[in-house]
C-alpha cells in the first residue's frame, strides 16, 4: 500500500485533511481541485472536539488557535418563549467548546500544510472517475487523464465522483434557502445563538475573532438575487421581530454580494466506497446548516418538541440541555 499511486478529489478541508494524514503515514498522494486557484469563499463553520482533536494529531492546532473563537455554549430560542441551553463546559472530553471559525481559515490553514506534502492541483475539474479492479481512472474538464491504484472523493455534496461510480445516493432537499455570510457586529456574551422564529424561519448567530460574528439565516428560496437587487431592505425589516440583536447583524453586513446563497441538501449513502474508490466528507454524508447538528451527544428531537411545547415548565434539565420557558418579547 505504501508504494500505491493515490489520487485526492476535491482541495477542501477533508481533502486536505486526507492528504496531510496520508503523509503521516508516509503514503504520497495527489490532490485535484476543480477552481482556478485557492480563493476565499464559503460561509462560517463550527469544529467540534473530534475535529480539534484530528487537527491535534496532525500536529496544527496550536498554530490554527489565532484563527478560532472558542464557544462552550449553544443557545436554541423557539418561538421567542423557551431557551435550550447546551453548556459544553460540562462536557468530560478535550476541547470540549465549539470552534468557531471562517471556512476559508481552516481551508488556508490546511493548504499551507498539505502543500508541503503533496501537490496541489488547481483547474481539474473531475468530470469522470471509473473504478476497475486494480486501479482507477480519472478524467477532467482541461482533457487530462489519469490512472491511480487509490481514488479519494472529497469532491462536496455534489461529488462528480460519486456520481460517475453510480453509488446510491438518498438525497433530501431541504425544503429552504439559506444565507452565510459576516457582519460587523462584536458578538456579546460568547455564544452560538440560533432563533426558531413562528413564521418557520431560522437565524443563527456565532461570534468570529478580530470583532466580527458569521450568521446564517433563513432566505427566500428561488427569490434571492431578486431581493438583493430590488428590495434588500424590505426583506431585513422582515427580520424586526427577531430582536435588535438581529437587526444589528443584519445592518451591519459590510458587503451583501459576499454572502452566499445556498439550496441545501441531506445526501446519505447506503455505501461510501467502491473500491478502489472511497468517498469522504460532504461526498459521503452532507447535512443542511442548523442546530441540530451541534447537539452532539444531543437531545432527540421528541425531546426538543416536547420542551417547546411544555408550557407548564418554568425552567428544567434534560441532559447537558436546561431549558427556559419564558416570554422574550412582550
Amino acid at each position: 500500500m505504501r508504494g500505491a499511486r493515490i489520487a485526492i478529489v476535491g482541495a477542501g478541508p477533508a481533502g486536505l485533511t486526507a492528504a496531510i494524514t496520508a503523509a503521516h503515514f508516509g503514503l504520497m498522494t495527489t490532490v485535484f481541485d476543480g477552481a482556478e486557484d485557492f480563493t476565499r469563499v464559503g460561509g462560517g463553520i463550527v469544529i467540534h472536539s473530534n475535529g480539534l482533536r484530528v487537527l491535534e494529531r496532525l500536529g496544527l492546532l496550536e498554530s490554527f488557535k489565532p484563527l478560532i473563537f472558542p464557544c462552550r455554549k449553544l443557545v436554541l430560542e423557539l418561538g421567542g418563549q423557551y431557551e435550550i441551553v447546551s453548556d459544553y463546559d460540562e462536557l468530560p472530553i478535550p476541547h470540549n467548546y465549539l470552534a468557531i471559525v471562517l471556512r476559508y481559515q481552516l481551508q488556508e490553514h490546511l493548504l499551507t500544510s498539505a502543500r508541503k506534502v503533496a501537490p496541489i492541483l488547481f483547474a481539474h475539474r473531475c468530470t469522470y472517475a471509473e473504478a476497475r479492479q486494480a486501479h482507477a481512472r480519472l478524467e477532467f474538464a482541461n482533457g487530462a487523464r489519469a490512472e491511480f491504484e487509490v481514488v479519494i472523493g472529497a469532491d462536496g455534496a455534489h461529488s462528480q465522483v460519486r456520481q460517475s461510480l453510480g453509488v446510491s445516493a438518498v438525497k433530501k432537499a431541504a425544503g429552504a434557502a439559506y444565507l452565510r455570510g459576516v457582519t460587523e457586529l462584536p458578538s456579546h456574551p460568547p455564544v452560538v445563538r440560533e432563533i426558531w422564529g413562528s413564521d418557520g424561519r431560522r437565524f443563527g448567530i456565532a461570534p468570529l475573532t478580530e470583532g466580527r460574528t458569521y450568521f446564517y439565516c433563513s432566505a427566500p428560496r428561488g427569490q434571492w438575487h431578486e431581493v438583493l437587487s430590488q428590495r434588500l431592505g424590505a426583506w431585513i425589516d422582515t427580520w424586526n421581530p427577531y430582536g435588535e440583536l438581529v437587526r444589528s447583524a443584519l445592518h451591519r453586513v459590510p458587503d451583501w454580494n459576499a454572502v452566499n446563497y445556498d439550496e441545501p441538501e441531506d445526501v446519505r449513502l447506503k455505501r461510501w466506497y467502491s473500491p478502489p474508490v472511497f468517498l469522504i466528507g460532504d461526498a459521503a454524508h452532507a447535512m443542511t446548516p442548523n442546530y441540530s447538528h451541534h447537539l452532539k451527544p444531543g437531545l432527540r428531537q421528541r425531546e426538543r418538541r416536547d420542551a417547546a411545547h411544555r408550557a407548564e415548565a418554568d425552567d428544567y434539565n434534560i441532559g447537558l440541555f436546561k431549558v427556559s420557558g419564558h416570554d422574550r418579547h412582550p
